[in-house]
């Protein structure tokens, strides 16, 4: 014990002698080496959204100026080309930002083979540039169910020309979703996989849109260079909106769904669309419309056909006394036109009450559709509307539509 003592008290002397003579131990100077730091992260955008994640984006560059954007795109390598051009053109170009200080990689496809996935870092001056994340996915093994998304039994309506670049001037690009282009890549990968479209029908959707649905979807799959053998359309079902399943299957294995027997009927009349006299007005239009509702009569052959015709009320004018109200009228200097492109007039809106006559002798002599299965109601189309067709599907036994329900606020009979 006492020799412990002793060396203590010789440790403690010697500390006070080196404080006394100043000496001090000096603690090592520790420097962080600078490192990449994420700053946003997003995937499918509209383009007013994208735009301001770009924009946040640019102004942290412009604030710092010793650091430059590193951008990371997961996504296949066609559609990383689209978004790496969206993204460095509208950051050089529109927050003027040096194009040397913006740096893009292809990172690999995402781990959801469907999403983009986009990373925006900031990586200052002596940094690493961010290492991408490695993600198993094997386009020569993949199966199963590669995308679900909403679709819609639209009908594809000429009408005005309308001039995008003008309506997007100074917005940032859009991040569009990457499903076809991930589908391609696939099927390209695996050459005897089979390519199931399973369509569901929305519950206020008309008959066969399900089928409608699914055929558009082959359609624009086919323009990859795919043969209609590699794909089958199945029936999902009803669902509470119409909507797309995209399968890839080896040939060996069970479809991903039970086509059921049948569709089962509609309960209540359904609205195939509405189309005012201007639409109506060109030709193609009337034809596609046509088209549309002959389909359904034919698949459906015990519904009727209900047409709404809603004819403009006219809007009484105002009247006012100038003599008690003065008005100055200026007229403003005229100003040289701006340079347009030349657009083709516009068609005669459709003379609605004519294009009904027309219609019913084509169904009846033409298209051998009995008369008895079409019927034309007439109403007002609600005040500052224009006129408008309304066409309807009425299983047998239910009650036609309203024509007034619009005007008074009123649902659709069910």
């Amino acid at each position: 014990m006492s020799r412990t003592i002793v060396t203590l008290g010789l440790l403690v002397a010697v500390l006070v002698l080196s404080g006394e003579r100043g000496q001090t131990f000096a603690q090592p100077h520790i420097t962080e080496k600078p490192v990449a730091r994420i700053f946003d992260e997003y995937g499918s955008l509209r383009a007013c959204d994208h735009s301001a994640r770009l924009d946040n984006f640019a102004i942290q560059l412009q604030h710092d100026t010793q650091s430059y954007g590193y951008v990371l795109v997961y996504a296949p390598p066609s559609s990383s080309k689209r978004i790496f051009k969206g993204i460095v053109d509208y950051i050089t170009n529109t927050r003027d930002i040096s194009r040397e200080r913006i740096k893009t990689h292809h990172a690999g496809y995402n781990s959801v083979l469907a999403e983009p996935r986009i990373q925006l870092w900031i990586v200052p001056e002596g940094a690493k540039p961010p290492k991408p994340e490695k993600h198993d996915v094997n386009l020569a093994t993949f199966k199963g169910m590669l995308a679900e998304y909403p679709d819609w039994d639209n009908i594809e309506l000429e009408g005005p020309e309308y001039d995008w670049d003008m309506d997007m001037a100074g917005s940032g690009p859009p991040v569009g979703n990457v499903t076809f282009v991930a589908f391609e890549d696939v099927l390209k990968a695996q050459k005897n996989s089979v390519a199931h479209v399973v369509a569901f029908n929305g519950k206020e959707e008309i008959p066969g849109a399900w089928r409608r649905v699914g055929e558009s979807t082959v359609d624009q799959l086919k323009r990859f260079g795919f043969e209609s053998s590699r794909f089958k359309i199945s029936y999902g079902g009803q669902f509470k909106e119409t909507k797309v399943q995209l399968w890839i299957l080896p040939p060996s294995e069970m479809p991903p769904v039970k086509d059921p027997a049948s569709e089962p009927a509609a309960t209540k009349a359904l609205k195939v669309g509405e189309f005012d006299n201007s639409t109506l007005g060109y030709a193609k239009n009337e034809v596609l419309v046509l088209d549309r509702l002959l389909r359904v009569m034919r698949e459906n052959p015990d519904v009727l056909a209900c047409f709404i015709v809603r004819m403009e009320v006219p809007v009484p004018e105002e009247v006012t006394d100038e003599r008690e109200y003065p008005q100055q009228i200026l007229t403003p200097p005229e100003e040289p036109a701006a340079a347009t492109k030349p657009q083709e007039p516009e068609p005669e809106p459709a003379d609605l009450p004519k294009l009904m006559e027309k219609w019913k002798s084509e169904l009846a002599a033409k298209h051998k559709i009995p008369l008895n299965r079409v019927v034309v109601l007439f109403a007002n189309a609600q005040e500052y509307h224009m006129p408008s067709l309304e066409i309807w599907v009425v299983p047998p036994g239910q009650p036609l539509p309203n024509p007034n329900a619009s005007t008074e606020g009123e649902e659709p009979p069910k």
